[in-house]
C-alpha cells in the first residue's frame, strides 16, 4: 500500500470514530441526570416525554441509515467513483454504518416502548388512587 493511501485510510478511520462519537452524544436524548430522575419519577408525563425523545431519536437514526444505504447505491452504480478496492471498502463502510444505525434505532424504539409502558402503569395507578 503506497504511503498516500495509508494516510487517507488512517484519516478516514479517525473521521469515522469522530462521527460515531457524535452519534452517541446526540442532543435529542435527555441528559443522564434527567434519565435518573425519570427512573425515580411517579409522574406519567415524565415517562411520556422520555418516550417521545426516544421515538424522535429513532427517526433520526433511521434517516442516517437511509443516507448510508443511498450512498452505497451511488458508489455501486457509479463506476468512476473509485478503484475496485476502494469501492469495496466504501460499500462495506456504508453497509456497516447503516446496520449500526438501524440497530440503534431499534434500541431507541424499545426504550420508548418501555417508558410508554411506565407512563401507562403510573397513569393507571393515579386513576386507582382517585
Amino acid at each position: 500500500m503506497p504511503g498516500s493511501s495509508r494516510i487517507i485510510l488512517t484519516a478516514s478511520g479517525i473521521l469515522l470514530v469522530w462521527a460515531l462519537q457524535g452519534c452517541a452524544t446526540s442532543r435529542l436524548l435527555p441528559l443522564s441526570w434527567q434519565e435518573e430522575a425519570a427512573a425515580r419519577s411517579v409522574n406519567p408525563k415524565t415517562h411520556a416525554r422520555l418516550a417521545a425523545a426516544y421515538r424522535k431519536e429513532a427517526v433520526q437514526l433511521r434517516k442516517r441509515a437511509a443516507f448510508h444505504t443511498a450512498m452505497a447505491e451511488r458508489v455501486r452504480t457509479n463506476p468512476s467513483w473509485s478503484g475496485p478496492q476502494e469501492r469495496e471498502a466504501w460499500l462495506a463502510h456504508c453497509a456497516l454504518l447503516s446496520q449500526k444505525y438501524l440497530e440503534a434505532a431499534e434500541a431507541s424504539e424499545a426504550l420508548a416502548e418501555e417508558h410508554e409502558g411506565h407512563a401507562d402503569v403510573l397513569e393507571g395507578m393515579r386513576e386507582l388512587q382517585r
